[in-house]
């Protein structure tokens, strides 16, 4: 006996359903296989792609539903595996587990693809999706859009032979967009259709009530305020005048609102048209019911689509302020073009399984090639590009490697200009990479200032057909040669030296034999440093008095010329590392004792160094320097207290410190740790004459201090470590206090947080 627990409480298109069986030839091999027939009255027989304005439908041979059974045993459900139609009957088979309970409750969703499987413990609360991209025909909907629900029925027993009827109402509204007065050029098709409307949810996840017929939340995860009729394999459309059909969730717009028509063509052209309801004009999209409505386009142009760009990137640091969530699309826009994202925010953009996926921009060429970047993978995780958002997307490519963060998706030859990445776990992407256009990636390349000669880089070929074979095309600015081998595809190229002072520029282009497609590389070319340090050189004023200079310079220079060879001299040259020695005592301060000129021999540019010598008795500028070979351990771990070191001059330091870490590579190699508070410093030795700068080489400097927020700042004080701060810095790797003028010749090095010092250098 059966019994039709309530009606549909949408608004629906009713369709009576007869009983129509189908016997079995047949024992069932077990009872857990045994067949639940469902046999189902449609209107007419036919195609569910026509559509009349009456909102009738009809089954087709493709459809498929997905029934669900509830009893004592709770919820069992399977899709449907054919449809039969029959004078007008369509006709559904499943297979469910044997079941011997006298209370069953049955209820089917069309269609099959939309029910989102999970462990259900009732009927009230079901998953289904109504998906944002869709594929319509020229005469009517795309019927994996067609959300519908069942009536449900209670059964006291099986109806393996009897079957079950039901009654389906729609919970998709359908609309009927008429596109009029479209200008396309001849032989221009439309590729795709998208209607969005601010601030509504027109498709997404939907929760149902099959157990009393009602629809529960729309739109509750995934929703899109926009959605995309995909034409691409639709003939007969891109006249001026054609109508554009498609489901959504219900919603109304009213005066005020605003919706927003995109059509794309084939040539990768946009016709956009914003529109604005006016104070009596209202649009309704309702469950089970068809809103009709027309779209002028007169007086738009086309423009070209987002990004012809050879590489599009988006990166989490781009996005990562931005509201993501799984329910909500965030558009970005930036140089590759929009891009759409749906997931979690983590320190990443997260997917997971069909929780999110990540939308490609809409490019101009096609796609050839997905590089992903991960921050972190689950094991199981495999990375897919699809051709659609929904659960039914196509993938062109996948990829799995569960010891590697970096992921290659190859879409050559898919025709996408567009995709979707989804991942089947939790995936936590930081950066994606898309390449368009043409068969031949290489990265931009980076040369130094010298001349470049024969220098090779290998480049990836993407073959669109057989014939991969890559020429060099063209070569310019700083590039004097180039050329290429097409079996280890390796890129050879010469660079002319760059003696301007600027940086260079230069481009290289690569070209496809298989299909005529172009790569230009940039080549940037770094400006040439010449320079002397210090500018000046300062001698003290006694005789032997010495200093070092440093000359760097990325083309030889000759021997440099004195021009007081009687007062001074300069030895050396490795590395760039000059001695410059007085030869006599001075008198007064002489403050043009002579010049040291370099010449660089590429062309003979030169650079003048003043020398200078200090009075009679002045040392001149004079350093110390504690190195981490200096320090030694304390007596253990975390161990604090005052202790003395001596550097290579002879010279005694102070530290109330940590004194036993160590770096990893050399146990030895020891440094000095200090924390806040005028209880942790290092006294540095008395000096003969201010102190002028203070360089120390530190780790974690800009680092918060452990439990804390603040940020180290080195900073040295005078008389003692609690007294005025005279000057101070922050660095990560290099510290530097340049100390204003003042009479220190002692003091202490203090710290706000938590610094590992590794070397000082004091000047004075």
């Amino acid at each position: 006996m059966k019994k039709i627990l309530s009606s549909v409480c949408i608004a629906a298109v009713a369709m009576a359903f007869a009983g129509c069986s189908s016997e079995d030839a047949t024992q069932d091999p077990a009872p857990e296989a045994r067949k639940v027939t469902l046999s189902i009255t449609a209107d007419q027989a036919g195609t569910r792609t026509v559509i009349g304005d009456d909102n009738k439908i009809s089954w087709t041979e493709n459809d498929a539903i997905e029934v669900l059974e509830k009893s004592d045993k709770g919820i069992a459900y399977a899709a449907s595996t054919g449809c039969t139609l029959t004078e007008g009957k369509a006709g559904f088979t499943v297979t469910l587990p044997a079941n011997a309970s006298s209370d069953l409750i049955y209820a089917a969703v069309y269609p099959a693809s939309a029910f989102l499987s999970e462990n259900y413990s009732d009927l009230t609360k079901i998953k289904a999706i109504l998906p944002a991209t869709q594929t319509p025909t020229a005469a009517s909907f795309d019927p994996a859009a067609d959300l519908m629900i069942s009536q449900a029925v209670r059964e006291t027993t099986q109806p393996t032979e009897e079957g079950l009827a039901f009654s389906f109402g729609r919970v998709a509204a359908l609309a009927k967009m008429t596109i009029t007065g479209l200008d396309l050029a001849d032989g221009e098709t439309v590729r795709q259709v998208s209607f969005a409307a601010a601030e509504r949810k027109l498709a997404g996840r939907c929760y149902l009530d099959l157990a009393n017929g009602k629809v529960g939340a729309l739109g509750y995860s995934n929703a899109s305020e926009r959605i995309v009729l995909d034409y691409s394999a639709v003939t007969g459309i891109g006249k001026a005048s054609f109508p554009v059909w498609f489901a959504c969730l219900p919603c109304d717009l009213g005066a005020g609102d605003a919706f927003t028509v995109v059509v794309t063509s084939d040539k990768n052209k946009t016709y956009t048209k914003n529109v604005t309801l006016a104070e009596a004009q209202t649009l309704s999209f309702t469950s089970g019911r068809l809103s009709t409505f027309a779209v002028d386009m007169t007086g738009i142009a086309g423009e070209e689509t987002a990004s012809g760009a050879r590489v599009a990137t988006l990166t989490y640091e781009e996005v990562g302020k931005l509201g993501m969530a799984y329910d909500t699309p965030v558009e970005y826009t930036n140089a590759g073009g929009t891009w759409t994202i749906v997931a979690s925010k983590q320190n990443s953009m997260q997917i997971n399984g069909s929780k999110g996926y990540i939308g490609l921009p809409e490019f101009t060429n096609d796609i050839s090639l997905v590089r992903v970047t991960t921050h972190a993978l689950s094991k199981e995780a495999t990375l897919m590009l699809n051709t659609s958002n929904s659960t039914s997307g196509a993938a062109v490519s996948q990829s799995q490697d569960a010891e590697s963060t970096s992921f290659t998706l190859v879409a050559a030859d898919a025709g996408l200009k567009t995709g979707y990445i989804k991942s089947n776990a939790v995936v936590q992407i930081t950066q994606i990479e898309v390449y368009t256009g043409a068969a031949i990636y290489l990265d931009d390349l980076a040369v130094s200032a010298r001349e470049t000669t024969d220098a090779t880089t290998t480049y990836r070929a993407i073959a669109f057909t057989a014939n991969d074979d890559t020429t060099v095309s063209a070569f310019d600015g700083c590039v004097s040669a180039a050329s290429v081998d097409p079996d280890t595809k390796t890129l050879t190229y010469s660079v002319s030296a760059n003696t301007t002072g600027a940086e260079r520029k230069g481009t290289i282009t690569l070209v496809a034999a298989a299909n005529g497609a172009e790569t230009t590389v940039d080549v940037s070319q770094a400006a040439d440093v010449f320079k002397a340090d210090p500018e000046t050189v300062t001698l003290g004023g006694d005789a032997n008095a010495a200093t070092e200079l440093t000359l760097t310079s990325d083309f030889e220079v000759g021997t440099p010329a004195v021009s007081a060879p009687d007062k001074f001299k300069i030895e050396g040259g490795a590395e760039g590392k000059y001695t410059v020695t007085a030869l006599a005592d001075g008198g007064a301060e002489e403050t043009e004792l002579g010049t040291i000129t370099f010449t660089r021999t590429i062309d003979d540019k030169q650079i003048v160094v003043p020398v200078k010598q200090a009075a009679k008795g002045d040392v001149g500028a004079q350093t110390l320097m504690l190195t981490n070979a200096n320090i030694v351990a304390g007596t253990g771990p975390a161990s604090y207290g005052d202790q003395t070191m001596t550097d290579d001059e002879g010279n005694t330091w102070t530290a109330y410190a940590i004194r036993t870490y160590h770096s990893k590579a050399t146990k030895e190699n020891y440094h000095l740790q200090i924390k806040a508070g005028s209880q942790y410093f290092i006294k540095i030795p008395a000096v003969s004459k201010p102190i002028k700068k203070i360089v120390m080489t530190v780790s974690n400097a800009s680092q918060p201090m452990t439990g804390g927020s603040n940020k180290a700042t080195l900073e040295f004080r005078g008389e003692s470590a609690s007294s005025e701060v005279i000057g101070s810095a922050t660095g990560t790797s290099k510290v530097i206090i340049d100390m204003p003028d003042n009479s220190f010749t002692e003091g202490y090095i203090t710290a706000t947080a938590a610094v590992r010092i590794w070397d000082i250098e004091l000047s004075y």
